[in-house]
């Protein structure tokens, strides 16, 4: 799975990193804005506090790689084994539900939940397999594939049409007990992809932009017709943005429930709490931070979550570097253009915020 890149704006806001026992300094995330507020009750409606103050008392001043301190109490979720340690177990199947119902609508809750092999081979030896976060099937054959997703990449939108063109296709025609009219009645596939990330910006290939930008959560379906409306129900996508959820915001508790908001919350957030706020009162959030904490982590398992964590951090470093890069080029060609239009170097280096010396380098 792709990993989010953290920003040179997120860095300055988290402070200062710290290196503990010669392990790679970790840099705080940009967390967004919105939040939990009091315990019980609507969001702030008996005690007046907002999710920033709460989590502002219980987060971590500061964070190590992977300390026993109680500043790194919590693994990241959003990592890829603590996405799949949470979601991606037969005991936690449970949690999983909780999770998708709190995306779905009420005509689409689920009542029962399966694994199924996160590996698709439907397309033949000559064919790359596709490997799912998680898959799984419902009582009533629905499917779903859930993805975390941490940065933005090229053609996402794209990539989860195939996911769920994969699985569909995986589907038997004629199965036993169903009238061969009926044979290509397929079943429904969600795609439920959930973003460590903004998507916020349009790049070649990114359909479904607009649709999408600025909002928590966005649904669709795959196949309509031209008045919009659709004709299958065979594909459907649901993809959430963690940085948009504000619990404070009542526009989103009215339109997407506090428990969702939760949820996403606490995806987003564990891994900067030394304690779990005591507004995550349900049982289902208890469980997570239970499964979230490093010392119920064996040794086996500490290992493997050291490996997810590096490899995110580097690919977040990575990406920053090349970021980086861009950008100063962007900024190069531009002053050369400028250069070529009769700027004068200073209003060049005014204007670009390179140095006189690389202007005149030019």
């Amino acid at each position: 799975m792709p990993v989010a890149k953290r920003t040179a704006a997120s860095r300055s806001a988290a402070g200062p990193v710290r290196q503990t026992n010669g392990t790679p300094p970790v840099a705080r995330r940009q967390r967004g804005t919105g939040g939990f507020g009091n315990a019980r009750g609507s969001v702030g409606a008996v005690s007046g506090i907002s999710y920033a103050e709460v989590a502002a008392k219980v987060r971590a001043t500061a964070r190590s790689f992977l300390s026993e301190g109680p500043h790194a109490r919590y693994i990241s979720l959003t990592t890829d084994f603590g996405f799949k340690r949470l979601f991606g177990e037969e005991a936690h199947v449970d949690l999983l539900r909780d999770f998708l119902n709190s995306l779905l609508p009420p005509d689409h809750q689920i009542a029962a939940l399966r694994f199924r092999d996160k590996e698709d081979r439907s397309g033949g030896r000559d064919v790359v397999s596709i490997f799912f976060d998680i898959l799984c099937e419902t009582a009533d054959g629905r499917h779903f594939i859930v993805e975390m997703q941490r940065a933005s990449q090229r053609h996402f939108f794209d990539r989860a049409v195939y996911y769920v063109s994969s699985v569909i296709r995986a589907q038997e025609p004629h199965p036993d007990g169903r009238a061969a009219s009926d044979a290509y009645a397929l079943a429904p596939v969600f795609f439920i992809g959930v973003l460590d990330h903004e998507y916020d910006k349009p790049c070649a290939g990114a359909s479904g932009y607009r649709r999408f930008k600025h909002r928590l959560l966005g649904r669709t379906g795959a196949i309509f017709d031209q008045n919009q409306e659709r004709i299958s129900d065979a594909a459907n996508f649901i993809f959430v943005q963690l940085p948009l959820a504000d619990l404070d915001n009542p526009a989103q508790r009215a339109e997407f429930g506090e428990h969702l908001l939760k949820w996403l919350c606490l995806l987003r957030d564990i891994e900067d709490f030394s304690d779990l706020p005591a507004l995550f009162h349900e049982e289902v959030f208890a469980r997570t931070a239970k499964i979230a904490e490093k010392a119920n982590l064996s040794e086996k398992e500490r290992f493997d979550y050291w490996r997810s964590l590096d490899a995110k951090i580097s690919a977040e470093a990575a990406f920053d570097t090349a970021a980086e890069v861009a950008r100063k080029e962007a900024k190069l060609e531009t002053a050369r253009k400028m250069k070529a239009k009769g700027f004068s170097p200073a209003d060049i280096a005014e204007l670009t915020g390179l140095t006189l010396d690389q202007v005149q380098a030019l």
